[in-house]
């Protein structure tokens, strides 16, 4: 499903992003893949001023999905969180947003 026009099937939305904080929040984002569109639209489809969208591709969330599997098989004493993550990361694989 498409939540962003200028989202790819290949792609999760992550929702938008300021502008000036693009560098900023880049800094704390783990998501390597994770790229921006150019217009950012509110929920009633209206343009978002310094704003941008921002996405990360699914095949790299997929695959963190399975390396939390392969903790929770090989040493489940230190995959703490694994569970909720493998959770909350196939619902965004799911619904291709996070929201």
């Amino acid at each position: 499903m498409k939540h962003h026009p200028e989202q790819t099937p290949d792609q999760i939305f992550m929702g938008n992003e300021s502008r000036e904080n693009r560098l900023f929040r880049d800094s704390f984002c783990s998501w390597t893949s994770k790229t921006y569109g150019k217009t950012a639209y509110d929920i009633n489809n209206r343009i978002i001023e310094n704003m941008v969208p921002a996405f990360i591709s699914v095949s790299e969330v997929k695959a963190a999905i399975e390396h939390q599997k392969h903790l929770l098989e090989t040493n489940p004493q230190t995959a703490y969180g694994a569970e909720d993550n493998i959770r909350v990361w196939q619902e965004m694989v799911d619904k291709r947003t996070v929201f």
